[in-house]
């Protein structure tokens, strides 16, 4: 840390310079937060709500990753979402996710658990 002159004196013959027109520069800073061997385990077992735009349509995702799902298999509902994303305004609970899921043939053998974020 320092000014430009204390930075300018480290600087060497094989030193990459860059000039920030002013601003400020930050280096060496990685995000390696990517779930690596959670995503690639799981990937198929997940469901993303991201951008879904109805809780109907939210829901019936649901059941069709139910559907795919091995037995006694939990169906995730991962990433960014929030009941406010969807035209209905609410997020999914208990009473709407269980009268969906009892009609699905699929629902006892695959549990499909939402909780709002």
């Amino acid at each position: 840390m320092g000014d430009e002159g204390d930075v300018a004196a480290l600087i060497g013959p094989g030193t990459p310079v860059v000039d920030a027109l002013g601003h400020r520069v930050i280096p060496g800073l990685n995000d390696s937060h990517i779930h690596l061997i959670r995503g690639g385990v799981n990937y198929l077992l997940e469901l993303r709500w991201d951008g879904v735009p109805t809780l109907s349509l939210g829901l019936w995702m649901l059941c069709e990753q139910a559907q795919r799902t091995p037995p006694g298999q939990w169906v995730p509902v991962v990433g960014g979402w929030t009941g406010a994303q969807f035209a209905e305004k609410a997020p999914p609970d208990g009473l709407r996710s269980q009268r969906r899921r009892t009609g699905h043939p699929s629902a006892g053998a695959a549990p499909v658990p939402v909780s709002d974020p």
